[in-house]
């Protein structure tokens, strides 16, 4: 059992879902509640985010931080952070660090590095001191690893990914850790967490001891937020007694066949929640059709799922018409042709992030948008997708105005879509937004998104939470 703000959570497993963690039979969490509490028993800030974040707690001041006068590479907002972190994990890794650079090992297999070294010194303590009062390494072995559910293709990724961990941590002491780093590397693909900030960044990867014990639900009653390193387990709704406390592995904004070939690829499982059986039943939904491009009045959508995969041959022979009006052709006076329209939307799929200037030039016009108006329905993935490619890019180009009017929209996208809006993705834009609207529209305009950025805010983040305190500052 897991103990937390004076509460008992049980752990209990079912049939078809494992382990998970459930509210005792004789307690009610109320919305908002903190359930869990944790820092993290090993971390690492992604090379993207190192320069100006704290890798031992995550902080991100925006000045100077101290960087490791050997390795060159970690960097820390105070020596307090740098002895704690070369304590727990920087002492062992410091001068694998030093021989690496340049070619410093991607993320997931430095935190993999430090898993496996923190493990190797705490189960050494327990062996000298033949008592298990220190067994903070133990869940480790409780961890499930899907094994059995790889690929031979995956499999051979697995081998070249623990090829550089060997030369990383040398022969020797990977010899020492062998018989671990398989099973260890497949138990931090499906149980490890992106740390995300206040402005849902993911800025590096950690793995905690409790939390990975909490389900998935594509409708969760919890979720997670992250103080620093510290991840943060709060409830979005009412949880009555016994219930069983679900959080979301993914992006709730993905129509049901993505959300299940993404959970199916890195988690190996279905998901069968009230949310994905009753969109199953449905046999389809707005996030994944076309509005008809009949020319005359037609409100009738097209199911229609579009793949990354797809190249722009097989594109131009889906058709953009319903069943009354399978025929028709057109292209629109003074926009673009439906032809190119596909191959824009195939470009959005291709580069979800759209981070190149000649990209977003390109489909931030407005006769692009217009184009995507009249193709895509407002609760469309892609849709939503555009619109926040779109804001960012804004953004980044101090171009406000347009910021604010695509923030609105993609509000307004959000909202169709068959999930809760007390989440962290949803948070973040509304904030986002009404910080646009006090910057453009005063108090006015600010006063209009203020109540439910607030509220959902308090909810989901905690009024001690950075991005809480943005509003209270305006």
């Amino acid at each position: 059992q897991t103990t937390t703000n004076n509460r008992m959570f049980c752990d209990r497993e079912e049939e078809g879902r494992g382990v998970g963690l459930y509210c005792p039979s004789s307690q009610t969490i109320a919305k908002g509640d903190v359930i869990l509490d944790q820092i993290p028993f090993a971390s690492v800030v992604d090379k993207e985010f190192r320069a100006q974040t704290c890798q031992g707690c995550f902080s991100n001041s925006g000045e100077t931080i101290l960087r490791c006068v050997e390795c060159k590479t970690m960097r820390y907002c105070s020596v307090k952070c740098q002895k704690k972190d070369w304590k727990l994990h920087h002492k062992l890794e410091c001068k694998s660090l030093q021989k690496a650079v340049p070619h410093v090992p991607q993320t997931s297999l430095l935190l993999l590095a430090r898993i496996l070294r923190r493990f190797w010194k705490e189960k050494d303590k327990e062996e000298k001191k033949k008592s298990k009062a220190n067994d903070v390494h133990t869940f480790l072995l409780e961890l499930c690893s899907h094994s059995d559910s790889y690929s031979l293709e995956e499999h051979e990724k697995h081998v070249i990914q623990l090829a550089v961990l060997k030369e990383f941590l040398g022969e020797e002491e990977f010899e020492a850790l062998s018989s671990y780093a398989l099973p260890f590397l497949l138990k931090m693909r499906v149980n490890s967490f992106s740390i995300c900030n206040s402005d849902g960044n993911a800025v590096g990867a950690a793995l905690y001891d409790r939390l990975f014990k909490v389900n998935h639900s594509c409708d969760p009653n919890c979720c997670v937020t992250f103080s620093g390193s510290r991840a943060i387990l709060r409830s979005v709704n009412t949880i009555s007694a016994g219930k069983e406390l679900t959080i979301s592995y993914i992006d709730v904004y993905k129509p049901l066949q993505l959300r299940r070939d993404e959970l199916q690829q890195q988690y190996h499982f279905s998901c069968n929640c009230n949310r994905c059986s009753m969109e199953l039943e449905s046999g389809g939904c707005e996030a994944m059709s076309f509005k008809c491009q009949f020319k005359g009045d037609c409100s009738s959508l097209v199911p229609y799922e579009l793949e990354s995969t797809e190249n722009e041959s097989s594109l131009a022979r889906k058709s953009l018409f319903c069943e009354r009006h399978p025929n028709s052709s057109t292209t629109e006076d003074g926009g673009e042709s439906l032809g190119a329209l596909k191959k824009s939307i195939l470009m959005i799929v291709k580069n979800r992030k759209a981070k190149g200037h000649a990209t977003m030039e390109t489909i931030g016009r407005q006769s692009f948008y217009d184009g995507i108006k009249r193709v895509l329905p407002v609760g469309h993935y892609l849709h939503l997708e555009y619109l926040n490619s779109c804001m960012d890019y804004a953004i980044n180009n101090q171009h406000f105005q347009q910021a604010l009017e695509v923030g609105k929209r993609s509000l307004q996208s959000m909202q169709t879509f068959n999930t809760t809006k007390w989440n962290p993705t949803y948070a973040v834009q509304v904030v986002r937004v009404a910080k646009l609207a006090a910057l453009l529209e005063g108090q006015q305009g600010f006063l209009k998104y203020a109540e439910e950025a607030v509220s959902i805010t308090k909810t989901t983040h905690g009024e001690n939470s950075l991005l809480y305190a943005q509003l209270q500052s305006i």
